[in-house]
């Protein structure tokens, strides 16, 4: 009896299971049905009200390489239920603005051809252990733009090897560890902006040998994080962070840095002494829009001497500076200075702009001393600027110069004059030069010198018949 019951119930679960495995939605083909195929062999199903991405395609001889699944009803992706029959030569998935929550491991294993995943706008809390393996294949581009991701601590993108470019905006990310990035040393382009990154450990990077542009935008950094491993960077955002000071050597593992950007940092007060030292690849800085930004150390480059290369962009506009030193950087090689908007004391130690008035890019106005204010440089003159110090230190060169010709004139008037009245000691009066009197015996003793010993301290000229 209870055999039979064992064997009828194994037989209704397998039953049910069976059923788990819905039909194939048919698409594309028959007049009215869902989906469009298209050119460049993709299967349009943009905002069909589809649950699922089980499908087949039912127009004969349609190869389909490329799937948009936009704006419809998915919560989650099946293995074996994503185009089945088409694996291997599907190049592009596009499942945003779904409701995505779950993606089960396996669901991409038969995509070798696949560069190309788009998941963004969904709902997707975390990505399961071995989700994306066996994608070392190809894929090159991942889109998880707003998801509900809150850690990557288990190394989920350790099998893309080949990933190029990966985006991890709007997920509510605390913090980044060791092992976060593991795997993607080919990685060119990170983004992770307006997310709520506020930790990063100190070797997190270390994986990304090969990226060229991190963009950390919109998070809760309060220090410029450690970039080691990534000697390939060359642009850097890190706008948008509460981040208080630019401090010492802080992009001192990315020396060929070209582009940083620094905008909206609200809590920023200040960059220290050699904050971008060894950066002699610079071509743009950005440091803008930060209200309590009121200092910029003299040295924050360290030496001129190292930045023989045009820098087409230094733009500290809409701060509260209100010095800059002349010797910051080689601003003759700077081609757009911005530094419109700050809080300028237009005293001597800021004259040096009135060189530089063909590359400010936006009018520059003083805030102080009262008289200048809202003037701009270019309409000040050099004396405006109340260089008292240089103007003592011309005067006193004025004077010294003076007193030095006036001397020296006496000197000579007193030297001709003594000259003159000494005529026994000069041989010309004209030109007022006194000579020594001439002892009698030396002429004696020229007149005895024998004809043949002047010859000796001459050239010899050989008689014509020797020539």
């Amino acid at each position: 009896m209870y055999s039979l019951k064992a064997i009828v119930l194994l037989v209704g679960v397998m039953f049910c299971s069976a059923n788990d495995v819905a039909e194939p939605t048919a698409v594309c083909g028959t007049k009215g049905s869902l989906c469009t195929c298209e050119q460049a062999n993709v299967l349009n199903c943009k905002n069909q009200q589809l649950d699922t991405a089980n499908l087949r395609v039912h127009s004969e001889g349609f190869s389909v390489q490329q799937l948009n699944m936009q704006e419809n009803m998915l919560t989650e992706l099946k293995k074996g239920e994503v185009l089945p029959g088409y694996e291997q030569e599907l190049t592009r998935l596009d499942f945003r603005r779904n409701f995505i929550h779950r993606i089960e491991s396996g669901v991409f294993d038969h995509m070798i051809n696949l560069h190309t995943l788009l998941l963004s706008h969904n709902k997707i809390k975390r990505l399961e252990l071995g989700v994306f393996d066996n994608m070392d294949f190809g894929l090159t581009f991942l889109d998880l733009n707003h998801n509900l991701l809150e850690n990557l601590d288990d190394a989920p993108f350790s099998s893309l090897t080949e990933l190029k470019y990966l985006y991890l905006d709007e997920n509510p990310l605390t913090s980044l560890n060791n092992v976060s990035f593991e795997g993607l040393g080919n990685l060119i382009e990170l983004s992770i902006e307006n997310a709520r990154l506020s930790e990063i450990s100190t070797n997190a990077f270390l994986s990304l040998k090969s990226l060229e542009l991190l963009s950390l935008k919109n998070n809760r950094l309060e220090v410029v994080p450690q970039l080691k491993g990534m000697s390939n960077l060359n642009r850097i955002v890190l706008s948008g962070n509460p981040i208080v000071r630019i401090s010492n050597h802080a992009f001192k593992w990315v020396p060929i840095l070209e582009n940083i950007q620094l905008r909206h940092m609200h809590q920023l007060v200040s960059i220290e002494d050699c904050a971008f030292c060894g950066l002699h690849q610079l071509q743009s800085l950005v440091v803008s829009d930060s209200p309590k930004l009121k200092w910029i150390d003299p040295f924050a480059f360290g030496s001129n001497q190292y930045f023989n290369r045009e820098i087409p962009l230094i733009d500290f506009s809409n701060n509260s500076l209100s010095r800059l030193n002349a010797d910051l950087l080689p601003w003759k090689n700077v081609t757009i200075i911005r530094i419109d908007n700050n809080m300028w004391t237009c005293d001597c130690d800021l004259s040096w702009l009135k060189g530089y008035q063909s590359k400010l890019k936006e009018p520059v106005r003083c805030a102080a001393p009262e008289k200048l204010r809202n003037r701009t440089i270019d309409e000040l003159r050099v004396v405006d600027f109340n260089c008292r110090s240089f103007i003592a230190f011309s005067h006193a060169r004025m004077v010294t110069l003076v007193l030095l010709v006036c001397l020296s004139s006496a000197a000579w008037i007193a030297a001709w004059y003594w000259c003159f009245n000494r005529k026994s000691m000069c041989l010309n009066w004209r030109n007022c030069i006194c000579r020594p009197k001439i002892v009698a015996y030396a002429y004696r003793n020229l007149a005895m010198a024998d004809d043949t010993d002047q010859l000796v301290s001459e050239d010899k000229i050989p008689s014509p018949q020797s020539v």
